[in-house]
């Protein structure tokens, strides 16, 4: 029969083993982390972003609804222009004649 062989217990990784794995796993956890407050960052965003959506939507819809006229406005009337009367003058006019002593005309023609 053959013998089994002893049970061995692990033995401890050497010092420079840990101590490098151990800074791995930090870095690991600090990416992961940076990662999730990243994530949070852009699902904060996204959130705003979709009220943004909606509120926009909200005034689209609002401004393409008809706007509803009670009364027909009434169009405004035209004017007529009227010529004005042509002025009068009121004074009367004194006759002037002037005359040229030469060029008179004479009877005994």
């Amino acid at each position: 029969i053959p013998s089994s062989p002893p049970h061995q217990s692990p033995r401890p990784p050497p010092p420079q083993v840990a101590e490098g794995s151990y800074l791995l796993v930090q870095q690991v956890l600090d990416k992961c982390f940076a990662l999730v407050l990243r994530v949070e960052g852009l699902e904060t965003v996204n959130t705003a972003q979709q009220l943004e959506i909606l509120k926009l939507k909200a005034r689209v819809v609002a401004a393409s609804t008809p706007i509803s006229v009670a009364k027909p406005v009434a169009k405004p009337k035209a004017l007529k222009i009227v010529p004005a009367a042509p002025a009068v003058s009121t004074r009367k006019r004194k006759e002037v004649v002037i005359r040229d002593p030469g060029e008179e005309l004479h009877d005994d023609t």
